[in-house]
């Protein structure tokens, strides 16, 4: 099968790095084999609803942190929203554009720091 990451593998990608557990540490927890949550991670295959529910309360995260992208990916008519409605519907959405860079930021340095120790 083809492999393509998308928002939730790289989302899981990260959470698992935040939380310093390896796939097969993450498979127990969720009740799962680590070979579905390697093929979530690589974009081979997309979870189900209920395996979104276990992930994320095995990772104690809340289930929108998966889900976002979905929700706001959805096509929205706007063309009745005010000018306030609009607004806010942009930062709505440049704050987790925001929120997702900070993430990646933080897990660049952490490798950095690694490196660093390495040397």
């Amino acid at each position: 099968m083809k492999s393509k990451k998308n928002f939730f593998s790289k989302r899981l990608r990260t959470v698992m790095f935040e939380k310093n557990l390896t796939q097969k540490e993450l498979a127990s927890l969720a009740g799962t084999k680590q070979e579905r949550i390697s093929e979530w991670l690589n974009g081979v295959r997309n979870p189900s609803l209920n395996s979104i529910k276990k992930l994320s309360q095995a990772l104690n995260v809340d289930i929108n942190y998966f889900m976002e992208n979905v929700l706001n990916t959805e096509k929205k008519d706007i063309s009745n929203f005010d000018i306030n409605e609009k607004i806010d519907l942009i930062n709505k959405n440049f704050e987790e554009k925001f929120k997702i860079h900070e993430t990646e930021i933080k897990i660049l340095k952490d490798k950095i720091k690694l490196l660093e120790n390495k040397i």
